[in-house]
């Protein structure tokens, strides 16, 4: 129920308005506008991202959507794309924590951020950023830490496919980790003497993929082939 119509005086701009005795039984129609609300409650105030001053900011909306003190300090910050972007699709854990990159990404793989119409591995992208270089052709950027989303520059390193293959393996986190070296000379010992893939993947508990790339030597490469056993 609205209630009964009565005139009130707006304690901020101190001009009669008319409400109703439901709305102040709700505890509204205190204010005779949002402005006036907002100009009487307190302020919050925010750092300004570009120039690090503080500003005031009135409401929950604008405390969500402001991120400058001014037009022209936003209009900079535009100058900075696509490093200012970037960093803004960042979230980075307390103290020595991964930066973990929130944009576009390939599900458990690394993201991706599309710099000057070309697509680019986030993490590489934050190498370059911060190191001022990309890597030589033949070499890329690998991480020290074991998670794939990171963009943290100091958990970076430049290497090769190979270094980033055996770290892999070492943390247990490549799909042929599951076998050991002995148990890779057994699959090879069985294809020299013809045991078809599929039977070996099953007896041993992979799959089908691993063993052909066991065989053609993409995958445990330092794995010497032995020889067929003699019928």
């Amino acid at each position: 129920m609205q209630g009964q119509s009565i005139t009130r005086l707006c304690p901020t701009c101190h001009c009669e308005f008319a409400t109703t005795t439901g709305r102040i039984r709700d505890g509204r129609g205190i204010y005779c506008s949002q402005a006036c609300y907002w100009a009487k409650a307190p302020p919050v105030t925010l750092l300004c991202e570009y120039c690090a001053n503080p500003f005031p900011v009135y409401g929950t909306r604008e405390r969500q959507r402001r991120r400058f003190c001014s037009s022209a300090c936003a209009n900079a910050a535009a100058l900075l794309l696509p490093e200012y972007r970037f960093w803004l699709r960042v979230k980075k854990l307390p103290g020595a924590g991964c930066w973990l990159w929130l944009g576009a990404n390939r599900p458990g793989w690394h993201g991706v951020v599309i710099v000057h119409y070309q697509r680019i591995p986030a993490h590489q992208y934050a190498f370059t950023i911060a190191c001022g270089c990309t890597p030589a052709p033949g070499f890329q950027v690998n991480h020290h830490c074991d998670t794939p989303l990171c963009v943290r520059p100091d958990h970076l390193y430049i290497g090769t496919q190979a270094e980033n293959m055996q770290d892999m393996c070492a943390r247990g986190r490549h799909g042929n980790a599951k076998l050991t070296e002995a148990k890779v000379v057994q699959i090879l010992t069985m294809l020299a003497n013809g045991v078809s893939q599929c039977t070996i993947a099953q007896q041993m508990g992979t799959t089908q993929t691993t063993v052909s790339g066991i065989k053609c030597g993409k995958a445990w490469r330092h794995v010497t082939h032995p020889a067929p056993t003699p019928s």
